[in-house]
């Protein structure tokens, strides 16, 4: 006798294979590029966040270099040429405190102040302050 084949009971054929190989290489397309995509986001950010500390390292040696010229005005300069001096420094001064600010980035700046004893300088403020946005240029929204 010969033996049929039965047309209702299905087997894995080669039709099926096919479309699970490219089921899987879909997949793993689609998952690559998520991983390409997330390590190049995180690759920005970095680079960012780089360039972010080194301006305010960069700021804050100028702070100190300030300051420190700021001290030898005060304790070699004669008073009545210390705000003068001071002021081509672009530091202000109220009785003992000596304020200034040095610009990290168009949005930040590191403010100090200083307060002098009469032999050194004596930092009472070292901070870095944000501005917002529609302070520093960028178009405010205009309701």
């Amino acid at each position: 006798m010969k033996r049929r084949k039965n047309p209702k009971s299905v087997g894995i054929g080669l039709g099926t294979s096919s479309i699970m190989m490219i089921f899987t290489v879909l997949c793993l397309t689609f998952f690559a590029t998520l991983t390409f995509l997330q390590g190049a986001a995180a690759l920005k950010k970095s680079e960012q966040y780089e360039e972010s500390l080194s301006a305010y390292y960069l700021a804050d040696s100028l702070a100190v270099q300030k300051q420190a010229a700021a001290l030898e005005i005060l304790l070699d300069s004669p008073l009545e040429e210390q705000h003068a001096a001071l002021a081509a420094l672009e530091i202000e001064q109220d009785q003992e405190q000596l304020s200034y600010s040095v610009s990290i980035q168009a949005q930040a700046s590191l403010e100090v102040v200083l307060i002098f004893d009469g032999q050194r300088l004596q930092v009472q403020q070292w901070q870095q302050v944000v501005m917002p946005e529609d302070e520093y240029g960028s178009p405010a929204f205009i309701d």
